[in-house]
Order: C-alpha cells, then structure tokens, then sequence
C-alpha cells in the first residue's frame, strides 16, 4: 500500500515543476488538492501533511523565479494596511496562546498548521492575483472543482449511521467543508440556472450528512447576500453620461432585483422545505424534539463550559488547543458536584435546585462556537482582531467585484455555521478562510465572471 509520505513527495514534486513552469497552474492545483490534508505523516520528525508539502513547493518554486519575487515584494507593499494589521494580530494572539498552553507541542503544531501555513498560501494568493486578476476566478473554480469531487465521491461511499461521511472521519466535518462552497454555487446558480445540477449536487450532500447547521448555513448566507449585496450592473450604470438614461437604467436595475430577489427566495425555501422532508423522513427531527437528550444539548453543555472557562481567563484564554483536556476537567467537576447533590439514596430524584445533570461527552476539542473558541484558544484579543477583519472584509465585499461577492457569500455561510459547530480549526476549514480573505483583499474589479467547476 502506497504510504502518505510517497504521495506526499509525488504530489509535492509534481506541483513544484508545474509551478516552475506555469506559477499560477501551481497555485491553482493546489486549491483543488486541499483535501489532501486528511494524509499525515512526519518529516524530519515534524508532523505534517500532503497539502502541507504542497504548499512548501508552491512557495519553493515562486522564490526561484524573480518575477514572482518582486510579485511578493509588490504585493506585501500594496496590501491594505488594516486588514494586514488585524490578521498580524491574530497570529500574534495565536502565538502567545502557545506560549501559556499546558501541552506546547500540540499548540506550536496548531500555530502552524492552521495559522502560518494557511495565512502564508493566502498570501501567495493574493500577491498572483494581484499580477493575474484572472487567477482569482480559477481559484474559485478550483475549490468549486474540489467539492464537487469530494461530494460525488461521498455519496458513493459507505454512510455512517445513515448520515454521509465520504473521506472525513465525521459527518460534520463533510459539511464544515462543503457548506460554504455550497453557498458560492447557489448564490451563482440564482442569476446562472446552468448551475443548478453542481448546486443541487453540493446541496444534495450538505444535507445527506445530516448537519443541521451545514444545511441552515448556506441557505441563510445566500438569502442575507440577496438582501445586502448590490447587483454588479450598479457600478457599471454610473459610467451612462445621460442623466436621463442613468435613471431608466437604475429602475430597470431595482426592479430586476426585486424579481431576483423573489425567485431567490423562493429556490431557497424549496430546498429548505426539501432538506427538512429529508430529515424527517430520517427522523432527525423526531430526535430533536424527543424528550431525550440530543446533540443541541451537548452543544448546550459545551457553550456552558466554554462560557465558565472564559469568565475564569478572559485575557489569554486557555492556551492554543487546550479546550479539550480544560472541558474534560470542568465535566469531572460537574459530575462530582451533581453526583455530591445527589447521592444513590435520594430515591433516584435528583435535586435538580442542587445541579442539572452533566452529559457522559468527555471527547471535544472545540466548543462548536466560533466566538467561544477564538477567545478561549486565542484570548480576548485574537477574537477581537478575527472579528474586526471579518467586518471589514464584509464591508469591502458589498461593492466589490463578482469574486468577492462569491467569497462574501462564502464568509457569511461560514460564520453562521460557526456558531453551532467547529468553523476554522481544521486545515481545511482555514486554508478555505484564509484562501476567501485573499479574494476579498484583492484590489476591486468590476468586470463580471462566472464560476467554472
């Protein structure tokens, strides 16, 4: 059986010598090979992984080329200085909560592999679109091209528990990854229908793992961008000199977004209508209305834990990582006290005056909350900076060109399905964020595109 370092070194060789010879074909592959994360193995006793080395060969084979360099050099000059200032200070607070963390090797391995290592291929991004504007609608492309694949092979695999899984280890994280892609395809499909098959395809298996955030997500990120993000032939109308025919045109524009915006809204609640037949038919919803507990009051319990661990270190947090060894030590106290408050011979009826009940959910590594888990893993400040790049990178968006609507459209998804899941902390997951703020830093473009998946 071919071990991950021997794909590792194919595919990190390969796309080395495509990046020699044609820089952005580099980049763009590796945005489709992002999934690749998934094969792990050591170099040179380090951790890492396939994509990792990928990287590592994209960024080997630009420094050997001096156009490229002086691309870097450009780009690092022209780069917006807020935003830059905003994502210095997360790795910054990402650093610090190294230093403080109980287990410094499982932080320092976070540091880079879901801080540096993303942030450094945003930047490569960013510096070649900016040379190749044109890039920026291949790299969408490309993670469009991605999903497609991973969702078409996850539903040729095995189910787990009836819920789609595919590559992933968990149902949740098929739908952490698909669910903003999602919302990038539908949002094109509402104005380009040729889309419709990729959408219902991606949509198909958002909802096919049973994620009712995942699902939610999407839907709710394109019907929020239907009402806040202005059409592109708004920019282009002001170049009309008949003042006249500016205002003809500006109505036509309005009343064509009314009417888009009604057949948004329609498609949107028929595929929710449809995600949630589908779930009741699975009894989904039967289990969340049960009486039993489910896995909104695991989430409950995580938000309460991670809510008291915030109160106890508001400042720095808890160390980079360290969410799961601190939930566990809370959770043993909680049992403890309950178990203190009702002892075996209070006739089974616990004083719930006394405690509630903790739930036997010991294995978490992140609170399923996204303002939760910057603050806890990198203090107050880290979600203060994550918070401010994410509102300007929005503000910008809603004038900008069709690329940075599509990655607003994916940004709005994310952050929604963060608040009920584990958003960005997964190579993944913030390779995909930080690969959405480089097309959102890139310079305004007002020319339409389309994707290609």
């Amino acid at each position: 059986m071919i071990g991950p370092l021997l794909i590792s070194l194919v595919l990190a060789g390969f796309v080395f010598l495509l990046s020699f010879r044609h820089y952005p074909s580099g980049l763009v592959l590796s945005v489709t090979l992002i999934p690749t994360f998934l094969l792990r193995h050591t170099a040179y006793g380090v951790p890492t992984n396939v994509w990792e080395m990928i990287v590592a060969a994209v960024l080997l084979a630009g420094a050997l080329k001096p156009v490229q360099r002086d691309a870097w050099a450009a780009a690092l000059r022209a780069i917006p200085r807020l935003p830059a200032a905003l994502a210095a200070a997360l790795l910054m607070a990402a650093a610090v909560s190294t230093l403080v963390s109980g287990q410094p090797a499982v932080s320092l391995g976070i540091l880079k592999g879901w801080f540096v290592i993303p942030m450094l291929f945003a930047g490569l991004l960013y510096a070649a679109g900016r040379q190749q504007p044109a890039l920026r609608r291949h790299v969408l492309s490309a993670a469009v091209g991605s999903a497609l694949v991973i969702a078409a092979i996850a539903f040729s695999l095995p189910r787990q528990q009836g819920r789609l899984v595919g590559i992933y280890d968990v149902s949740n994280s098929l739908a952490l990854y698909l669910a903003p892609l999602t919302a990038a395809v539908l949002w094109q499909a509402l104005s380009q229908p040729r889309y419709g098959v990729s959408a219902l395809l991606l949509f198909g298996a958002v909802a096919a793992t049973q994620s009712l955030a995942g699902i939610i997500a999407p839907l709710l990120a394109v019907g929020i961008a239907l009402l806040l993000i202005k059409p592109m032939e708004t920019a282009r109308s002001s170049s009309t000199k008949d003042g006249q025919a500016v205002t003809q045109r500006r109505s036509r524009i309005s009343r064509s977004a009314s009417k888009g915006r009604k057949k948004g809204a329609a498609v949107l609640l028929s595929l929710a209508v449809f995600a949630f037949a589908a779930l009741g038919a699975r009894d989904k919803i039967a289990y969340l209305s049960s009486g039993a507990p489910t896995s909104l009051d695991v989430r409950r319990q995580l938000w309460s834990i991670g809510s008291e661990l915030v109160q106890e270190h508001p400042w720095l947090g808890i160390g980079l990582g360290q969410f799961e060894p601190a939930h566990q030590q809370k959770l043993h106290e909680r049992f403890y006290e309950y178990e203190s408050a009702n002892p075996p011979s209070a006739k089974r009826q616990p004083l719930r005056s006394a405690s509630v009940e903790p739930l036997p959910e010991f294995v978490f590594r992140d609170p399923h909350n996204w303002p939760l888990s910057f603050w806890l893993n990198t203090g107050f400040s880290g979600l203060a900076a994550f918070i401010a790049l994410n509102a300007w990178l929005l503000v910008r968006a809603r004038r900008g060109s069709a690329v940075q609507k599509y990655a607003a459209v994916m940004l709005l998804a994310i952050l929604i399905h963060g608040l009920a899941d584990t958003v960005y902390w997964k190579n993944d997951l913030a390779a995909t964020y930080w690969l959405i703020a480089a097309l959102l830093l890139s310079p305004r473009k007002s020319k339409e595109i389309t994707l290609r998946g």
